[in-house]
């Protein structure tokens, strides 16, 4: 009599390992676009608050290019000491005019789809699909 053998064969295991590096790397890619995604958050939300900024200082000072504004730029956001994933600069700034700019860095730079972003003082916001 013949005894029954026993556990997987070379070829089982090697479709189980196959199976699971597939799985790993489709996870993998979605967390990559989902940890892309929340940066890409906070590069709006840097936009948005230096352009509440900007606002302020003009209702105070009736001009968006007043001297005495308390918004330095450009900075890198979030603003800490080890991630930095934008680079916000302004342009056209005037006493009626604005244009927020929000370039991606380090990291952030392999968000294609967003790498650049834009707040104007009309609220308009480019690309529509970042925001």
């Amino acid at each position: 009599m013949k005894a029954r053998q026993r556990g997987f064969s070379l070829i089982e295991l090697m479709v189980v390992v196959a199976i699971l590096g597939i799985v790993a790397a489709l996870a993998y890619a979605s967390y990559q676009g989902s940890v892309l995604q929340s940066r890409r958050s906070l590069g709006t939300q840097a936009l948005l608050e230096t352009g509440q900024r900007l606002e302020r200082c003009a209702t105070v000072n009736l001009s968006y290019a007043a001297a005495n504004c308390a918004v330095t730029l450009p900075f890198d956001a979030p603003v800490n000491a080890t991630n930095r994933y934008y680079r916000i600069s302004i342009s056209n700034r005037g006493a009626s005019t604005y244009t927020l700019t929000a370039d991606a860095i380090n990291a952030q730079a392999a968000d294609t789809d967003c790498a650049s972003m834009s707040l104007t003082h009309l609220g308009a916001r480019t690309p529509a699909n970042c925001w």
